[in-house]
């Protein structure tokens, strides 16, 4: 996760941020059409799609980058979630079909190597793109045989293994970059032909959005730039040249251990067929 501050979307005025507007001006970034915006807080959320978006974002493509006391807190937050990370690469490598043995691996948006660390421990030849300089230090200290590629993962020029990756993962960086379709372009770019891409975004058409409204944690403008409705994830996915091969929604905070994990597990199963969960996570296969 990135923080930055969004220009503009503190000047919207009070009295419009919960009624309905028609910006004819405008267009939806996440499902294209004109249709009319309630003003949520500091977002637009579409009529037509039910996504969420700043109608000024920032003029660079992500977020600013972690650094000194919030790089420190963004590490400890995720090694507070290694069962998460565990979970989440386990999906990956079941889908993966590398028949030769561990493949290579790219985590966008790789922190401090967390999930690096356990594909390395498999095996895997790994490699992470992070926009800070700090948590990409700290990842190559914690896997040393990683390719650590610091920078924007949008518009940088470096990328590992272009063309030739077996699974790209992001996960919670969709939301954090102001053009996520370019996003998942690179990232079908850096894979092969049937290479694997798992992606994990807040879900704009949960349950708790639904029912918290602007009170929803996921609508940050401080780092949440646009919210994806799984319909349109998958959209985007299919257009950036992947075949979705598993869609669900999860719950819960990813530190869950013990009986909360049982009941964040009961929880996603019980939202997962509406699609209700708080967010988004797609297995999807490059073509």
């Amino acid at each position: 996760m990135r923080a930055m501050m969004v220009p503009g979307a503190a000047h919207w005025p009070l009295a419009s941020r919960a009624g309905c507007a028609t910006m004819p001006s405008m267009n939806c970034p996440i499902c294209r059409s004109a249709a009319r915006f309630a003003h949520v807080g500091a977002y637009a959320r579409c009529a037509a799609c039910g996504g969420f978006f700043l109608p000024d974002p920032p003029a660079l493509p992500g977020n600013a980058p972690f650094s000194g006391a919030a790089a420190a807190h963004c590490e400890a937050a995720d090694l507070v979630r290694k069962a998460y990370f565990r979970r989440r690469l386990d999906l990956a490598l079941r889908h993966a079909n590398v028949d030769s043995g561990p493949g290579r691996l790219v985590d966008v948006g790789c922190g401090a190597g967390i999930l690096l660390a356990d594909a390395a421990a498999r095996g895997w030849q790994v490699a992470g793109v992070e926009l800070s300089p700090e948590l990409a230090a700290r990842a190559q200290e914690r896997v040393p045989t990683a390719t650590i590629v610091t920078g924007d993962a949008v518009s940088g020029s470096e990328w590992p293994w272009p063309g030739a990756a077996d699974v790209v993962v992001a996960l919670d960086v969709l939301e954090h970059v102001v053009d996520p379709p370019a996003l998942l372009q690179r990232c079908r770019a850096g894979l092969r032909p049937g290479g694997v891409l798992v992606v994990q975004t807040p879900n704009a058409r949960s349950l708790r959005a639904r029912w918290q409204k602007h009170r929803w944690p996921m609508l940050d403008p401080a780092q949440h730039l646009v919210l994806y409705p799984p319909v349109q994830l998958r959209h985007a996915l299919r257009e950036a040249g992947f075949v979705v091969e598993t869609r669900q929604t999860v719950s819960g905070t990813g530190c869950e251990v013990g009986l909360s994990r049982i009941v964040a597990a009961a929880r996603e199963a019980a939202l997962s067929p509406g699609e209700l969960g708080n967010a988004v996570l797609v297995v999807a296969r490059a073509r």
